[in-house]
């Protein structure tokens, strides 16, 4: 079984609704609502790759095409005012988790977000102890928990 584990810093972002605008060429082009989440989804694909160049010694990037696990933790930075333990507010935990997994096939490691299919630790907490960001482990292979069971 293969896997990459990396943290991610930056503010972590939801994957919203996409806005129809044409472009110079009159062509209809679908832009994300959120500012925010094409910059944290290049700073997912950056991550990844860059823990892949460090563990893999020059190889190029596999693009993955089989079964994927996914477990991740996003810390989100905690408004002054909240005393709460939990981040129980927006954003949501599956429309990060989806923005982080478009970064992720951005980054060359799977060849689609659709090959992911074991979720394991998905967690939303406040980065207290840390710089806001995620920590992501990606898996691949046949000896993967329910694979050939």
């Amino acid at each position: 079984m293969g896997m990459l584990e990396t943290n991610v810093y930056g503010t972590p972002a939801p994957k919203g609704s996409y806005d129809a605008v044409r472009n110079r060429a009159g062509r209809q082009v679908f832009l994300p609502a959120s500012r925010r989440e094409p910059v944290w989804r290049a700073q997912v694909a950056a991550a990844i790759r860059g823990a892949w160049t460090r563990t893999h010694d020059g190889q190029p990037l596999p693009h993955h095409d089989g079964p994927i696990g996914y477990e991740a933790i996003y810390y989100m930075p905690r408004p002054k005012t909240i005393r709460r333990l939990l981040p129980t507010v927006p954003p949501d935990l599956d429309k990060i988790t989806r923005s982080t997994w478009d970064g992720i096939t951005d980054s060359g490691l799977i060849v689609d977000d659709s090959r992911i299919t074991i979720i394991g630790l998905c967690a939303k907490v406040y980065a207290d102890r840390r710089q806001p960001g995620a920590w992501i482990r990606v898996s691949w292979g046949d000896d993967m928990p329910g694979i050939g069971d």
